[in-house]
């Protein structure tokens, strides 16, 4: 978890830890490694804001070891939209994450669909 610090400002670490452990309660393990990322666009929304749309290549996995572990899925291939806000030190760092059209928020799932596979929901790639 120390690793995230070094990515994610001081408010969406503490949202992550969140998730992390609310996930953990609910028995699912989500492992994502990631192995390449294109930048397809992006936008400064203000001087210490930017949002960008990734591209991105690698493995994420999630598996539920409780009722819902036919919700599990895999995928090497999604995209997301990250938001970057610039610190006083002037680094920037991962404010907020649209996991493609998933929005995950203090870990909440926004999403109305409870899974990618039952659903017939894909990533959109453009």
């Amino acid at each position: 978890m120390h690793l995230l610090r070094k990515y994610l400002d001081k408010y969406f670490y503490k949202a992550m830890v969140k998730e992390i452990k609310l996930k953990i309660s609910q028995g699912t393990i989500d492992d994502t490694v990631v192995n390449n990322i294109e930048v397809v666009k992006y936008a400064k929304l203000d001087e210490n804001l930017i949002i960008t749309q990734l591209n991105v290549n690698g493995q994420d996995k999630e598996v539920q070891f409780n009722e819902g572990f036919e919700d599990s899925f895999a995928r090497d291939t999604w995209s997301d939209y990250v938001i970057f806000g610039k610190t006083k030190s002037g680094q920037y760092k991962i404010v907020s994450l649209v996991y493609g059209e998933h929005f995950h928020l203090n870990g909440r799932d926004y999403n109305r669909q409870r899974n990618l596979r039952h659903t017939q929901y894909f990533e959109r790639r453009k």
